[in-house]
């Protein structure tokens, strides 16, 4: 690693031990940390041959010890002229000899490159804050990135900033006692939670990094997760303590969480199964025996009305659907957005409407962001919940609709270029329609796996729900499902998306069809 030099322009015989004290305790977390005292003389023959040896300098103004001049301000002037380009931090009493107050404003105008931290009389922690932030700034590249995955990965880069990605792994780095090398980071799905996902691996140990600029968001998320980590089915967690890390400037935030070992996704488990009767068990294990269904049952809370199906979309937010509808219109057939935008802006499709049906649906405890890939699976029929950031209490089909609308929509042709083709979209529309009206799926010899697992759950969702089952209000949850998918822009190719919006359509008429029924 390369080293970060530090140049210290203290004269102060009572501070000095404690910058250094700061510079010891900070070279322990640091250790390219290099520091150095110096003094106003030899500052003032500074030139632009600094910049390749020093990294910062931490500048007095007063020179107490012999002139008892400003000798700070000089110095500053000479690094202005002289186009130096070293971050500066002045550390000054903001008075003179004399006891005079200094015109910080006026010094903060004239050299606009400097960051100017008062002493104070008790306590110094300030400029040792400074300090790190701007040791932090200069830390090396602590990641690379597996190949396939770089473009998109340079995209998140600039959102995040370079710096505070390294400043979290440099810290997840010190935790695992990772030495003298970099974090490979792979991709995972992002859920709709706005936060990226990456894994790790270090001695044969997989991690989750979970990172966003959301920071009071996360933070919610991980407090929900463990007050409502023990209202779900015991068998379902093997709990280990998720870990936070934040950059120096508290702007962004990770999670670092162990991962189960020896597992897979219930999406690639899916795939890679051998048997119909496989995929059933694994279904049976996360439904039954104690599973989700019973927990439904009991972790209820209240109702809701059936327009609360679509919040996410009200108050102007369908705004979104409208622009994705634009992108996507040449590929789509049947769609009418301005009567999609008549059900969710103001509750009206036909005998859907708010005044007519004055139904409310169950409330009960759910993930929120049930797919394939946040359902792990060891061995054959050990099932395990992770990414539980976003649990809460809200309409019972929301689980089970994320789940069926991942499976058709990134399992169906996965892996094959029909997962990209246009003329792909009416073959599986009709496989959608099928799942939206509870009809089994036809086999294809390509995607059997996948559709055992959308048939066995459409086949099982009205004992999953029981007593609060209705199709129309399933058929709602599907269709918010199919409105979300439809702008997963980094994921999702175009021809899905508009598949997806297309099923959304047919989910409203057929939900339609059946509010009376």
């Amino acid at each position: 690693m390369n080293k970060f030099k530090l140049l210290i322009c203290e004269d102060n015989e009572s501070l000095t031990p404690v910058l250094e004290s700061y510079c010891i305790e900070l070279k322990k977390k640091y250790d390219y940390l290099e520091y150095e005292f110096s003094d106003f003389q030899k500052l003032l023959k500074i030139d632009n041959s600094y910049e390749s040896t020093v990294d910062l300098i931490l500048l007095d103004l007063l020179d107490e010890s012999k002139s008892k001049k400003l000798l700070g301000v000089s110095i500053l002037e000479i690094i202005k002229n002289r186009n130096i380009k070293i971050p500066i931090i002045v550390y000054t009493s903001l008075k003179d000899a004399k006891g005079t107050e200094i015109n910080v404003n006026e010094l903060k105008k004239n050299y606009p490159f400097a960051v100017f931290v008062q002493k104070y009389d008790v306590g110094q922690t300030a400029v040792k804050d400074e300090l790190e932030l701007k040791i932090k700034d200069k830390l090396d590249e602590q990641f690379e990135v597996e190949s396939d995955y770089i473009d998109e990965f340079n995209q998140q880069l600039y959102y995040f900033g370079k710096s505070s990605i390294n400043q979290i792994l440099f810290q997840v780095k010190q935790h695992y006692s990772i030495r003298n090398q970099k974090v490979k980071l792979f991709k995972l799905k992002s859920g709709f939670s706005g936060a990226i996902l990456f894994k790790f691996s270090f001695n044969n140990t997989d991690y989750v990094l979970k990172l966003s600029k959301e920071v009071s968001l996360l933070k919610s998320e991980l407090e929900k997760a463990k007050s409502y980590y023990p209202l779900f089915p015991s068998k379902f967690f093997n709990y280990i303590e998720p870990k936070e890390f934040y950059t120096s400037s508290n702007d962004t935030m990770a999670i670092v969480i162990k991962l189960i070992p020896h597992t897979k996704t219930l999406f690639d488990f899916i795939l890679n199964s051998t048997s119909k009767q496989k995929v059933e068990n694994i279904l049976i294990e996360v439904y039954n025996n104690y599973g989700l269904t019973e927990h439904y049952l009991t972790q209820r809370k209240g109702t809701l009305s059936w327009t609360d199906i679509f919040k996410k979309f009200k108050n102007g937010r369908f705004v979104t659907i409208s622009e994705v509808y634009k992108e996507l219109k040449p590929l789509l057939t049947n769609f009418n957005l301005s009567e999609v935008k008549n059900l969710i802006e103001r509750d009206d499709y036909k005998q859907l409407n708010a005044i007519k049906r004055s139904h409310r649906g169950t409330v009960t405890l759910n993930h929120l962001d049930l797919h394939s890939k946040n359902i792990l699976v060891q061995g054959d029929n050990t099932p395990f919940l992770i990414d539980t950031g976003i649990m809460d209490y809200d309409y019972w089909c929301f689980d089970i609709c994320r789940l069926l609308v991942d499976l058709l929509i990134n399992g169906i042709d996965i892996n094959t270029k029909e997962f990209y083709d246009i003329n792909f979209i009416t073959k599986n529309i009709q496989s959608g329609h099928n799942l939206i009206k509870l009809e089994n799926i036809a086999y294809d010899s390509k995607n059997d796996r996948i559709i055992d697992s959308i048939n066995w759950l459409t086949n099982n969702v009205s004992n999953i729900y029981k007593d609060y089952f209705t199709q129309w209000e399933f058929q709602l949850g599907l269709m918010k499902e199919f409105l979300q998918m439809s702008y997963r822009t980094g994921s999702i190719p175009h021809c899905k998306r508009a598949l997806s919006l297309e099923l959304a359509y047919l989910c409203m008429i057929e939900a339609e069809k059946n509010v009376n029924c």
